[in-house]
C-alpha cells in the first residue's frame, strides 16, 4: 500500500463518493424516483447511515483534541509573560489569546451538535433505541 498523499486523497474522495451515492440512492427510493428491492434500499439506507456514524464519531474524536490542544495554546498565552518582553510582543499574546478563546467556543458549540446528532443515525443502525419524539427534538435542535 502506498502512502502518498494522492493516493490517500483519491481514496478519501472514494469514500466520500460512495456515502454520497448511497444517500442519492435512499433519498430517490424516497421519492419514488427509483425503485429499489426492499432489501437493496434497507442496505443503501444501513451503508450511508453507516457513514454518516462513523463521520460524527470521528467529528467527536477530532473535537475533543482540538480543545485539548486549544486549552493548553491558552494556558501558554495566559502564562505569565517572560522578562523583558515588549508591549508588542504582549499585545500579539493577547490578540492570540483572544483568537483562541473564540475557536474554543466554534469547537464547543460543534461538539454539543455532534453530541446530540450521533443519536439519530445509531438509532436507525439499532445500535441505541431513542423513542421518535426524542429523535425528533434532537433533530430540530440541530
Amino acid at each position: 500500500m502506498r502512502s502518498s498523499g494522492c493516493v490517500r486523497s483519491t481514496s478519501h474522495s472514494h469514500i466520500v463518493y460512495s456515502l454520497s451515492l448511497c444517500n442519492t440512492y435512499t433519498q430517490a427510493q424516497q421519492i419514488k424516483f427509483l425503485t429499489f428491492t426492499p432489501q437493496r434500499a434497507q442496505k443503501y439506507l444501513e451503508v450511508s447511515l453507516r457513514f454518516w456514524l462513523a463521520g460524527i464519531v470521528l467529528s467527536l474524536i477530532n473535537g475533543f483534541a482540538k480543545t485539548r490542544r486549544l486549552a493548553n495554546r491558552a494556558r501558554a498565552l495566559a502564562a505569565p509573560p517572560r522578562t523583558g518582553e515588549n508591549l508588542g510582543d504582549k499585545a500579539e499574546r493577547k490578540t492570540a489569546l483572544n483568537a483562541v478563546v473564540k475557536e474554543s467556543k466554534t469547537v464547543r458549540y460543534q461538539l454539543a451538535i455532534d453530541s446530540l446528532d450521533v443519536w439519530l443515525p445509531a438509532t436507525g443502525l439499532g445500535l441505541v433505541n431513542v423513542n421518535d419524539g426524542v429523535a425528533g427534538i434532537l433533530g430540530c435542535v440541530l
